[in-house]
């Protein structure tokens, strides 16, 4: 899995071994990690995708223009008028 330099000693009893003992440099290796720091891991991360979901909406909202009055449609009085020029036969 790693390629680290390191010895192994073995202690043999007669012809059999009873004892391996592997001796390495741990700065290649990962720290060991505990169920209650994998829990706060897991709960900082939660958190701050939480935070990152919020934040890419919050940008969203920003990057929208604002609805401006041209774009809500026809006014009451522009539609009173278009009604008149139906009633009257003009042509818009």
């Amino acid at each position: 899995m790693w390629d680290v330099p390191g010895a192994q000693v073995w202690e043999f009893k007669g012809e059999r071994v009873v004892r391996v003992r592997t001796y390495t440099d741990s700065a290649s290796f990962p720290a060991s990690v505990d169920e209650e720091e994998h829990q706060k891991r897991q709960r900082d991360e939660a958190e701050q995708d939480k935070e990152d979901k919020k934040d890419k909406e919050d940008k969203k909202d920003k990057e929208e223009p604002a609805a401006s009055p041209q774009d809500e449609g026809p006014s009451k009085s522009e539609d009173h008028t278009d009604q008149e020029r139906r009633d009257t036969g003009q042509r818009t």
